[in-house]
């Protein structure tokens, strides 16, 4: 009989013990940016767009811890993670959570100002309603990511609400140049988990290797005392 290797059991419970986690992280971030949206929402329709700037704020706080515990807490330069993957997935849904959040804040800024007259959009687009300005950010969000087209992918050549002169597309600047902060942060994660793995991976062989050399040792004799 083979006797039980009580290290492979521990890890596969641990590893069978993270499948909630995956169903937790994963939608996490749509759920949070629907919530939000329409906390927002409500509070716009039913009230005034003012009493939202606490909502935004604490949004905006949010969204810097999101990035900030990415760049500075991650597992690679803090601690040792045995399942990469686990946190890898934590921190990507963190990624994925603050652009989506930050587009609930651009489209609040963005309705302030059209409010006001300071942001006027195009005759031919949308109006610029707060749900419509949400979907101009989300456009404008997979607009930036690399390898993505919305005309051939899903028919929207042009955002929902367009803006005429340079100061109203402000916000959408600032916007898309945190998107890009994200992509690179997610890029980042993804390349020194794999790369600390195979790094992790390599000094494990090499240390196989020198721990059984291939040749057999010589073993010296010694020679005997002749009486």
């Amino acid at each position: 009989m083979v006797a039980a290797n009580p290290e492979g059991q521990t890890g596969n419970k641990r590893v069978g013990g993270h499948g909630l986690y995956f169903w937790v992280v994963i939608p996490f971030p749509f759920i949070l940016f629907a919530l939000i949206w329409l906390i927002m929402t409500a509070i716009i329709h039913y009230w005034h767009f003012w009493v939202a700037l606490p909502v935004a704020l604490l949004v905006t706080v949010v969204v810097v811890g999101f990035i900030m515990g990415v760049y500075q807490f991650s597992w690679v330069e803090k601690f040792e993670n045995p399942l990469p993957v686990v946190s890898l997935t934590g921190h990507l849904s963190a990624c994925v959570a603050a652009a989506l959040l930050l587009t609930t804040v651009g489209a609040w800024v963005s309705y302030v100002l059209c409010q006001y007259g300071i942001s006027p959009s195009a005759k031919d687009s949308m109006p610029p309603t707060y749900n419509n300005l949400v979907s101009t950010y989300l456009w404008h969000l997979v607009d930036v990511v690399p390898l993505t087209n919305l005309e051939k992918t899903f028919g929207m050549k042009d955002p929902p609400v367009r803006f005429t002169g340079w100061f109203p597309g402000l916000p959408i600047l600032v916007f898309r140049l945190f998107v890009i902060v994200v992509i690179l942060a997610a890029v980042r994660l993804v390349w020194e988990t794999f790369h600390k793995t195979s790094q992790e991976a390599l000094v494990a062989r090499l240390g196989l290797v020198a721990k059984s050399p291939t040749e057999p040792q010589k073993t010296q004799s010694q020679p005997k005392d002749v009486a």
